[in-house]
C-alpha cells in the first residue's frame, strides 16, 4: 500500500478551525501525513489573535500545544526549514511564503 501524501499547510489554511480540524483528521484517517513548522504555526496564531478568533497570543499558543500533541509527527523544525531557503527562494512569488515552500521541499528531501 502506498504511503499517503505528505501535505504543509500555510496558515491560511490553518486559519479556519473546520478546514484544520478537517486536516487533521484526514491525518488521523491515514490519508494524508500533515506537517507544519513553527513558522507556520506562529504566522497562524497572530493572525488568530488579530481576527479576535483568540483573544490573546498566550491562548493561541496554547492552541498550537494542543495541534502538536494531535501530530507530534508534523513539525518540521526551524533549522530544517531554513536550510531549503536558498534552494525554493527564486521559485517562490511572495517572498512571505518562502518558508512554506522551504518547508514543502525540506520534506521532499528527506523523502516524507
Amino acid at each position: 500500500m502506498a504511503l499517503p501524501p505528505a501535505v504543509v499547510a500555510d496558515a491560511d489554511v490553518l486559519f479556519g478551525a473546520t478546514t484544520r480540524g478537517l486536516l487533521i483528521q484526514l491525518d488521523c484517517a491515514g490519508l494524508l501525513h500533515l506537517h507544519w513548522s513553527p513558522l507556520i504555526l506562529d504566522e497562524m496564531s497572530r493572525a488568530l489573535v488579530k481576527s479576535k478568533r483568540k483573544a490573546d497570543l498566550a491562548s493561541a499558543k496554547a492552541h498550537e500545544a494542543l495541534m502538536d500533541r494531535s501530530l507530534p509527527n508534523a513539525m518540521v523544525d526551524v533549522a530544517t526549514v531554513q536550510a531549503q531557503y536558498a534552494v525554493v527562494s527564486n521559485a517562490v512569488r511572495s517572498t512571505k511564503d518562502t518558508h512554506v515552500a522551504a518547508c514543502a521541499y525540506a520534506l521532499l528531501a528527506i523523502g516524507a
